[in-house]
C-alpha cells in the first residue's frame, strides 16, 4: 500500500497540491468516520461495519476515475479503477464471508 500512497502523493504534487503529512491532517480530511462504539459490535456486526467503510472508499475510487477520466489524466485514472478493483474484491470477499455474497 505504501507504493500507492506514494503515486498519489506523486500526483498530488504534480498538480500543485500538497500532500497531507501528519496524522491530524488525515483524520480531519477522512472519508470514514471513526465510531468509538464499534469496538463493542459482534464479529459479524464489525465485518459489517468494515464492508460499509470499504464500500464508502470505493465510492470515493469510483469519483475519482470518473474526474481523472474527464480531465483525460489517463495513468491517474488506470491507477484509481485499480485500486477501486482491490477494493471491490475485498468487499466481495467479507460478504462471502458473513454470507451475503450474493449481493456483491
Amino acid at each position: 500500500m505504501s507504493f500507492i500512497y506514494l503515486q498519489l502523493v506523486q500526483i498530488t504534487m504534480d498538480s500543485g497540491g500538497e500532500p497531507y503529512s501528519t496524522l491530524q491532517e488525515f483524520i480531519d480530511h477522512s472519508i470514514i468516520e471513526e465510531r468509538v462504539e464499534d469496538k463493542y459490535l459482534s464479529q459479524d456486526e464489525m465485518v459489517g461495519a468494515v464492508v460499509a467503510d470499504l464500500e464508502t472508499i470505493a465510492d470515493s475510487l469510483k469519483e475519482g476515475a470518473k474526474l481523472t477520466d474527464e480531465h483525460e489524466d489517463f495513468p491517474s485514472n488506470d491507477m484509481l479503477i485499480a485500486m477501486k478493483g482491490s477494493v471491490d474484491k475485498h468487499i466481495w470477499m467479507l460478504k462471502a464471508y458473513s454470507g451475503n455474497a450474493a449481493d456483491a
